[in-house]
């Protein structure tokens, strides 16, 4: 359900009210965002305190994502990834990981992913 709310924009002649009267609030589960490069304020929910730094640090994400060819923290869920965004500290980039596939040449674990 919370994907209507997202795609709302693209739809003429629906509005926010509407759609929370058919279909309900989402649910507080949920998450407006992409949790594998959320800040850890916006993981808490701090919208006060989200600037420019929050951008800085979903900016780290993706370079650790494209250093090491996973992302920064990996969960079943999204509310435990947001927990491990606002906890836990990231391992090193160079440290190596364990992932279900080798590349051919070297044996080990995804690009960057070389201890």
């Amino acid at each position: 359900m919370g994907m209507v709310y997202y795609v709302m924009e693209l739809l003429d002649g629906l509005d926010l009210h509407k759609l929370v009267n058919k279909y309900g609030p989402q649910p507080v589960e949920s998450f407006a965002g992409t949790a594998h490069y959320a800040a850890p304020e916006m993981a808490e929910g701090l919208i006060h305190k989200i600037d420019g730094r929050s951008d800085i640090y979903a900016l780290g994400c993706v370079a650790f994502w494209l250093l090491t060819g996973r992302p920064i923290f990996e969960a079943e869920t999204v509310m435990k990834l947001l927990v491990k965004h606002i906890h836990d500290e990231p391992a090193p980039p160079s440290r190596p990981f364990r992932c279900g596939w080798q590349t051919p040449s070297s044996g080990s674990c995804g690009a960057g992913a070389h201890a």
